[in-house]
């Protein structure tokens, strides 16, 4: 589908339809040649398309004027008595044989065909998907058909030609669809000013290593869906064409929706080729030439010399020797030589004449030169093109890099501000600094500077909402003739938080007659501080917390909230909090009803009795129900009540006797039911033994 798009937009884009719109639409459009006006339409889609090739096409033409400022009907004519209807299949078939002008009429075939398998067919999804691609290529091979041959668009239904037209008049034709639901076209003819083809403008070229890239502008306005390329050997020779089929346009190979691309491969190298290039309209017109290139074929340069010497025996003449690839000098025309004082200023030439491309070898013998000076050499291309080679120093007088700096300060404001502070290195010949920034210390980190800080401080400003938490700032010394020392060992920056924390996310809830039991998934974020659950009912308005995690509970994932009334519905939400205060945004609230809380009796009247004597004590209760079994629970000095002990359910007491003197012992009972429920814990007593 995508490449239909593709395609269609590339048609419609050079010429003037009125399918501006990828709906249900005819694009109509009209030439005038010899008199007689040719009109050609294209359906904007298979199905409309089928639709016309089975009801065929009514033309309308209005000879409109304008009177008084105001256009107005003055005649209305209906060119076709019958719907124009496309030829049959074996129509086409004959005609073909004895004209190939008809042979792009093949695909209403073909289209039909496919229609005809398509009907009534009950496809899968994949196989539904596969057969709109297919009408999707069939449709873009029936405009592209169409556009190229009158003949062919005549055989499809999709062209006719007046010829009652007269000199002078102004007509409105309008194509009609000869369905229920008529789909309809316009379009406007002067008689008085027939279209004038122009020329291609803009014909350009670049050169590759063996072949040339032509361009050329391909506004909408001028008309042309395809080109023809010429080439010759002569620029006033024989010119043969390049293309064997009318050159549509490569999409990978488009500059834009303004310019064309064609790419040639030369067929000797080191001659001189001449191109030009034709435009071709939807009505099989072709304008005139575009202005001839002069093209040379040669071969780019492939790899930049190589500064080889660059030294003084007198401290005044400095000599320069380079080598170049064995495969690039026959392709290079002349050489240059280019310095500078520092690799980071602005290098100016050396030398007055080109240097021959025989020559590997130049002495600057300027006066008054600065004392560290740097070269490359450029070689240039027979093309054009020019390849320069890496900086080379002249002197290496200093060859000791000072010493690793030391970063001592780093800090960011809340507006994403930082500066740097460094210990000035001892070193005397120290000229400055340059400054590198990295998010991860294992990717090579950026330079930020273009010219030296001379100073110890650095500012620097960061988008504080890019996400990073951190960043890491290295330093490197440069001293008079531009040794470096070694990079100053990552001092790490702390960015403030702009961005809030992901919030968890519930994943399983159940509503039972104990209460409700919450499940979620906790926020993956790193620098989580807490987790809230809070809860709202449906009588209250403000939201209350109801569990606060932090530290080691933030791994906590459940929980069950007892304080549930019957038939009371309840909204829960979970909210995270990071290191900086942020809060995650609210993205899911359960609401759940509290059925029927559990009617059963709890364990009631619990009673401990202690005696000493007997080292124990004796817990009774009541309980109104049948019970399986009951939970005795305990707990020591203060401590969290835990599961003790069980008993049977026929039982109302129990003797404890492992007991430690002067403990206070707290108790609680459970009931198990039946039919596996719990009843809520008792109420808690305390003794002392």
């Amino acid at each position: 589908m995508r490449k239909k798009i593709i395609v269609l937009f590339f048609l419609i884009g050079i010429i003037p339809l009125s399918i501006a719109q990828m709906n249900d639409s005819i694009g109509l459009m009209a030439n005038i040649s010899n008199g007689k006006v040719q009109l050609k339409w294209l359906p904007s889609n298979f199905d409309i398309w089928m639709r016309g090739s089975r009801s065929g096409y009514i033309i309308e033409r209005y000879e409109v004027q304008q009177l008084q400022g105001k256009w107005s009907v003055i005649k209305k004519d209906v060119l076709t008595d019958q719907p124009l209807m496309p030829w049959s299949d074996q129509r086409i078939s004959d005609a073909v044989k004895a004209d190939q002008d008809y042979d792009n009429s093949k695909v209403l075939t073909a289209a039909r065909l496919l229609e005809d398998n398509s009907n009534g067919a009950k496809e899968k999804l994949d196989e539904s998907v596969e057969m709109q691609n297919q009408k999707n290529y069939m449709h873009i091979m029936g405009l592209v058909g169409a556009l190229l041959k009158n003949k062919s668009a005549e055989a499809m239904g999709l062209f006719f030609e007046d010829k009652t037209t007269q000199p002078g008049k102004i007509y409105l034709y309008r194509i009609l669809s000869g369905t229920q639901n008529k789909i309809t076209a316009e379009t406007a003819v002067n008689m008085n000013t027939p279209a004038v083809l122009s020329n291609v403008m803009g014909f350009d070229y670049k050169l590759l290593s063996d072949k040339v890239t032509l361009y050329w502008l391909h506004p909408k306005q001028s008309g042309y869906f395809a080109y023809n390329i010429y080439r010759s050997s002569s620029k006033n020779g024989e010119y043969q064409k390049i293309n064997k089929t009318p050159y549509l346009g490569e999409m990978a190979l488009t500059l834009d929706s303004k310019r064309m691309k064609y790419i040639d491969s030369f067929p000797e190298m080191n001659k001189t080729y001449y191109y030009k290039v034709q435009g071709i309209n939807g009505f099989e017109q072709t304008s005139p030439f575009s202005k001839i290139l002069s093209v040379k074929a040669v071969s780019l340069l492939k790899k930049a010399p190589v500064i080889t010497k660059a030294s003084s025996k007198d401290n005044a003449i400095i000599t320069l020797e380079w080598k170049v690839d064995s495969a690039d000098k026959e392709a290079v025309s002349y050489y240059s030589v280019w310095s500078t004082s520092s690799p980071d200023e602005k290098v100016s030439k050396v030398n007055n004449k080109n240097i021959p491309a025989t020559d590997y070898s130049y002495q600057d013998i300027r006066l008054n030169k600065p004392t560290y000076n740097y070269y490359k050499v450029c070689a240039h291309g027979l093309a054009g093109d020019s390849l320069c080679s890496l900086f080379k120093n002249a002197f290496l007088v200093d060859s000791f890099p000072p010493a690793r700096p030391l970063i001592v300060y780093g800090i960011c404001d809340t507006t994403g501000v930082i500066r740097l502070k460094w210990k000035k290195g001892t070193e005397e010949d120290i000229i400055g600094y340059r400054i590198f920034r990295t998010f991860q210390k294992h990717i090579e980190p950026n330079r930020l500077n273009r010219s030296l800080v001379s100073d110890t401080t650095f500012k620097d400003t960061i988008d504080a909402r890019s996400g990073y938490r951190k960043v890491y700032y290295s330093i490197a010394a440069i001293d008079h003739v531009y040794n470096t020392s070694p990079m100053a060992d990552y001092f790490e920056v702390k960015l403030p938080d702009k961005n809030p924390p992901t919030g968890p996310v519930f994943n399983n809830y159940v509503a039972g007659y104990s209460g409700i039991h919450l499940e979620w998934i906790p926020s993956p974020s790193e620098d989580l501080k807490y987790q809230y659950l809070m809860r709202k009912s449906e009588f209250e308005f403000q939201w209350r917390t109801i569990l606060k995690l932090q530290g080691d509970s933030l791994y906590l994932h459940t929980y069950k909230d007892t304080a549930t009334q019957t038939d009371i519905w309840y909204e829960y939400k979970l909210i995270s909090e990071d290191s900086a205060g942020l809060r995650s945004k609210e993205k899911q609230v359960l609401r759940i009803q509290q059925p029927e809380r559990d009617p059963f009796s709890t364990v009631t009247n619990v009673r401990a009795i202690m005696s000493r004597e007997n080292k124990m004590i004796k817990l009774s209760w009541d309980f109104n129900k049948e019970a399986v079994g009951f939970k005795i629970m305990r707990g020591q000095n203060g401590k969290r009540i835990e599961t003790y002990e069980f008993v049977n359910g026929k039982k109302r007491e129990f003797y404890d006797k492992w007991l430690t003197p002067n403990t206070a012992y707290t108790y609680a009972i459970i009931a198990e039911l039946p039919d596996g429920r719990k009843t809520i814990m008792s109420t808690v007593i305390k003794i002392n033994y």
